[in-house]
């Protein structure tokens, strides 16, 4: 099975999150920092949470569709390259700030992005 097959409709509720500071020198940032970016799928209710909070929080975003192989080719990479495993996980992925966080819950993306906590 490959990769993509292994993600596609996995969107399922677990009682935590994975967070992984992603090394400088290994995974460049994506953007000027203070940076969010949310990695799932529209029909993920834990994608649409996560982007319905962090707009109440007027936190900015950027959302990338983890089904586009670009994207997904992206995510892995980066992924790997902090240690995660790519065979199966929990949506959304996030990052902010360079540190990757796997199924985190809104507030603990919106308090790392506030004070890296």
């Amino acid at each position: 099975m490959n990769k993509f097959n292994a993600i596609v409709g996995l969107c399922l509720l677990t009682p935590w999150a994975y967070v992984v500071s992603l090394q400088a020198e290994v995974i460049k940032p994506l953007y000027a920092l203070p940076y969010v970016v949310i990695y799932g799928r529209d029909s993920c209710p834990f994608t649409r949470n996560m982007k319905k909070e962090l707009k109440r929080a007027a936190i900015p975003y950027h959302y990338k569709i983890i089904d586009r192989p670009n994207v997904q080719q992206s995510l892995f990479a980066r992924m790997e390259a902090s240690g995660f495993t790519t065979d199966a996980f929990t949506l959304p992925v996030v990052d902010v700030n360079n540190t990757l966080m796997v199924h985190p819950t809104p507030p603990k993306v919106i308090n790392y992005y506030f004070f890296d906590e």
